[in-house]
């Protein structure tokens, strides 16, 4: 076998090869870390978001209960329409504040 002398230019290149695969496996991992540590902070915001959500909904079907409005609507006032409150209209046809005329109420029939 021939021996061939390794030059120092050899070596300083195998040297810079080895650092530079080392410095690209130490960058990955550091960003592989990153990640990690990403994505455990986007699940724990995922996690109290959805908490949050469950307050507010439980607050939306409390505000929207009809007990509650009820309960509300009594203690500011107002009152359960008696039958002569009521009007009706022979032609299906709905009734608002606009368009009553007294000729048109049958006598609350």
């Amino acid at each position: 076998m021939l021996k061939q002398k390794i030059s120092s230019k050899e070596i300083l290149m195998l040297i810079l090869l080895i650092v530079g695969f080392f410095m690209f496996y130490l960058h990955t991992k550091i960003e592989l870390i990153e990640v990690g540590y990403e994505i455990s902070d986007n699940r724990n915001y995922k996690k109290s978001l959805l908490e949050k959500n469950q307050i507010l909904k439980a607050e939306f079907f409390n505000l929207k209960s009809p007990d509650r409005i009820e309960t509300l609507a009594l203690k500011q006032g107002l009152i359960y329409p008696s039958q002569k409150d009521i009007l009706y209209s022979s032609d299906n046809k709905s009734l608002n504040a606009k368009n009553i005329n007294p000729k048109n109420i049958n006598n609350g029939q």
